[in-house]
């Protein structure tokens, strides 16, 4: 009797170690696809991109700061304004751009940030995350 509790035991282990081995080998398959499924970036080509692209160093327009903002119902999302449209080539992933800002808060339009009353804009790579998804 006690050998058939041992062998039970034994092969109890068996399935155990065969069903975590089968598991673990689903993981890393799911895991190397959804690895090869995601956009190759280079961290080097990145900090050259982000070096490369600096605000101007010529002196822009000082703009008076625009009305504050308050909203009038709960604000859910990013909400943005262009102050004026622009001409150019649409901006893709890669690019370096140049803004002006002004944040304020939604609630009761207290200035957060900006660079809109500065001589600088604010300069950086569209896609890599280094700024607010709004942004981005």
């Amino acid at each position: 009797m006690k050998d058939i509790g041992q062998r039970i035991f034994a092969l109890s282990g068996a399935i155990v170690f065969f069903l975590t081995s089968i598991a673990l080998t689903v993981v890393v398959i799911v895991t190397l696809i959804q690895d090869k499924n995601k956009p190759k970036t280079d961290p080097a080509a990145n900090a050259r991109d982000a070096q490369a692209c600096q605000s101007s160093t010529d002196p822009q327009e000082t703009l008076p700061a625009p009305e504050a903002f308050t909203a009038t119902e709960p604000a859910t999302e990013l909400q943005s304004t262009d102050l004026e449209e622009g001409s150019g080539a649409t901006a893709k992933n890669g690019d370096c751009l140049e803004m002006k800002y002004y944040g304020t808060l939604a609630t009761n339009g207290e200035l957060f940030d900006e660079n809109f009353t500065q001589p600088s804009a604010f300069a950086f790579v569209l896609g890599q995350g280094s700024v607010i998804k709004g942004w981005d």
